[in-house]
C-alpha cells in the first residue's frame, strides 16, 4: 500500500481489517461449533483443515431435512460463495492501493488483476458483519435442535 497521505487511506485499513476480521470470526465459529454436532473436542485434524473443507462438512453433514440446519447450511453457502473468495483476495493475494481510484489493485497468485473499489469493500463489509450475526444465530440454533434431537 502506499505510504502517501490521503483521507482514504485509514478507511482503507479500517475495512480491510474489518473485512478479514468478520471472516475470521465466522471461520472460529463454524471450527468451534463443529464439536456440538460430533460430541467430541475439536481435533487438531479439523484445525488443520482449510476453511472450505470445513464448510463443506456442513453442508455434508447436517440433516438439511431439519429446518434449522437447512438454514445453517444456506447461510454458510452464501458466506463461501460470495464473502470467502474476497477474503481469500484480501488475504492471499498482492495489494496496492490506488489513490487516484480509490480502490484496491488486486495481483492475484495465478497472475490476473482485480480492483475492489472502496465503496465495495465498505458495502461489503457491512453486509458480512450482517451475515456474521445470522451465521451466529443459525448455530445456535441448529446445535440446540441437534442437542435436542440427540437426547430422544
Amino acid at each position: 500500500m502506499t505510504n502517501q497521505p490521503n483521507p482514504n487511506r485509514t478507511l482503507v485499513e479500517q475495512l480491510l481489517g474489518k473485512y478479514l476480521l468478520i471472516a475470521g470470526e465466522i471461520d472460529m465459529f463454524v471450527t468451534m461449533s463443529q464439536s456440538y454436532f460430533t460430541n467430541s473436542d475439536v481435533s487438531n485434524t479439523w484445525l488443520n483443515k482449510s476453511l472450505s473443507e470445513k464448510l463443506k462438512w456442513y453442508g455434508n453433514t447436517l440433516d438439511q431435512s431439519i429446518d434449522e440446519h437447512k438454514e445453517l447450511v444456506r447461510l454458510i453457502g452464501i458466506f463461501d460463495s460470495v464473502y470467502r473468495p474476497v477474503r481469500n483476495s484480501l488475504a492471499h493475494s498482492g495489494l496496492c492501493f490506488n489513490v487516484d481510484t480509490a480502490s484496491f489493485d488486486v495481483m492475484n497468485s495465478d497472475g490476473s488483476a482485480d480492483s475492489i473499489s472502496l465503496h465495495d469493500l465498505q458495502q461489503k463489509a457491512g453486509d458480512l458483519d450482517a451475515l456474521n450475526k445470522e451465521i451466529n444465530s443459525a448455530i445456535a440454533k441448529s446445535v440446540h435442535i441437534h442437542q435436542q434431537l440427540a437426547a430422544k
